[in-house]
Order: structure tokens, then sequence, then C-alpha cells
């Protein structure tokens, strides 16, 4: 199967890391792969690891080295701009792919219709010293399956607004319909939850069933309570509330987007982050469901900032 595969792995301060996550394309099964490697400024020996393996392993791939920090959404679209795969994975320099990985997921991708624009799988999480912590997707029965209610395939708007469950690391894309919309979004400081709301009022998604690679848990993830970015990641996460309202065709979806808001709006409180949590509010405000909980966590807000 000579489907071509764009792996863009984007690299910012992970000289730790970056090595293993390039050998783990390096090791495969699938032949056909175009890789594009980003340094997103990195101040560390990250630039310099890139380059040396490079030379050695795969002097034909791209390598794009930025000279300042420009953040996710704005590295990864310079690479898509380049990208020429049917299908399309976005690869952090702190996580591994197992061997097989693309292997199975190109086997698996062309098994769906045209309408399913993204699949994503099961995954291990591991620590910094590659050490298991927990699966992704927990097997719960028998026959070793995910439970339905888990992982969830087909026409999956209402689900995407309303909770978290795609793994994002998992991914695999169709590089066309990346483009078709125009991309991540730059203002955006993390990518996946906008792209999948986007992805999801048109197509369809599809999990496949298999542990395909290792996700790496360190401090500085975007979503981790840790990172001091976390102000702008929720507030990263109160545009793309804004964002989805416009996307929302009837009650059921508002009704979606309005758990998936309050649930951010509490998480915001419970780290202390003031602004999001007035920020979450306001979008409550706009979708004339401010109930009387998000109403005093909001006063509360209001005081405290």
């Amino acid at each position: 199967m000579s489907v071509l595969v764009t792996v863009i792995c984007l690299c910012h301060n992970q000289a730790a890391y970056v090595e293993a996550a390039l050998d783990s394309i390096k090791q495969q099964t699938y032949p056909y792969i175009q890789l594009i490697v980003i340094d997103d400024g990195s101040t560390d020996t990250s630039a310099k690891k890139i380059a040396h393996w490079l030379a050695i392993h795969n002097p034909q791939a791209e390598a794009i080295y930025l000279s300042e920090n420009r953040g996710n959404c704005k590295a990864f679209n310079q690479g898509l701009a380049k990208a020429k795969g049917k299908y399309i994975i976005d690869l952090a320099a702190d996580d591994v792919m197992h061997p097989g990985k693309i292997t199975r997921q190109v086997q698996f991708f062309e098994e769906q219709p045209l309408h399913t624009a993204l699949i994503y799988s099961n995954a291990n999480y591991v620590d910094e010293r590659s050490r298991f912590l927990w699966i992704a997707y927990f097997k719960v029965n028998k026959t070793g399956k995910v439970r339905n209610e888990l992982a969830l395939s087909g026409d999956r708007f209402v689900e995407i607004l309303s909770t978290h469950f795609i793994v994002p690391p998992t991914t695999m894309c169709r590089t066309e319909v990346l483009k078709e919309l125009n991309g991540y979004d730059e203002a955006l400081v993390y990518e996946d939850w906008d792209l999948y709301v986007r992805l999801g009022r048109k197509y369809a998604v599809a999990f496949q069933d298999e542990v395909l690679m290792d996700i790496r848990v360190v401090p500085k993830s975007h979503g981790n309570k840790l990172n001091p970015r976390r102000e702008a990641y929720l507030l990263s996460t109160a545009i793309i509330c804004r964002k989805a309202k416009a996307l929302c065709h009837n009650d059921t979806e508002l009704q979606a987007l309005v758990l998936r808001v309050k649930y951010e709006l509490r998480s915001a409180a419970k780290e202390g982050i003031w602004k999001a949590v007035k920020e979450f509010g306001k979008v409550l405000i706009s979708l004339d469901s401010l109930d009387i909980s998000s109403r005093i966590l909001l006063m509360y807000a209001n005081w405290k900032s």
C-alpha cells in the first residue's frame, strides 16, 4: 500500500526526548513517509540534536528551524503548507510512536468511508523515563475491547462539544480536510479541541482499538495544570467555546456546549484562574445559561480581580 503519510514532528525545548521521537519514526514498519521536523525556536540543544539526527538518518527530510518560538499552531501550519501525504500525523517531540502505528492506521483509515476525516487510537501514558503510568482507554470487557461510551466513532459533533474523548497525540487526519479547514487556528495557544469542533461539524471520526503510541507526561504539557501558561490555555478554550457556538445548529448542540463551558468554568475556578472564569462566564451569558453556581463563581472572579 503506497499511500504517502506526512509526519510533522514539532519540537520546542525537548532536547531530552526529540531523538527518541525521531527514532520512532525511523523504526516504523511503513515505508512511505514524508518527514517534516520543525524546531520552534528552542533555546536548549534541540535544534543541534535534530540537525545531527537528520544528517545521519534522514537527510532527505524537510527541516524548519524557527528563530523564535511561534507556538504550536503557527509552527505546525508552516509544516502543513509543505505536506504532500494523503494522511498527516502531528507528532510532539516528547512522544513515541510504536513501530506499527502508521502501518496499522493507514490500513484502518483506508477501510473508512470518505466522510471519515480523522482517526484516533488507544495509547499508553508514560513518565519522563518512559515508565508506564496508565492506558488512555481502559479495556473493560472479556473480549478486551474498549467500551463504546469511552471511545466513539461516527458523526460525533455533540460529544466533541461536551466531552474529552479523543486522545490528541494518537490522531491521523486527512491532509486535504486539514488544509480545507486552513490548518490550526493561529490565534490559539493549542490546537486539538478547536480542530475537532470544526472538523466534527462536517465530518466523522473513527476509533481504532489498538495501543499505538506512548504519550509522555511532562509538566510543560499544554493541558497540564503545572504549566505556567495554563491561563493562556484556558483563555484559548474560551475562544473555542465562542467559535463553537456559531457552529451549533440546534438546541441539543447548544446544550452540549453549555455542559462543556460549565465544566471549563469550574476547572478554572478550582485553579484560581479568575480571568478565565470571567471569560467562560461571558460565554454562558451569551448562551443564556448562567445558572446559580456559575453566577456565584463569576461574581467571586470579578471580586478577586
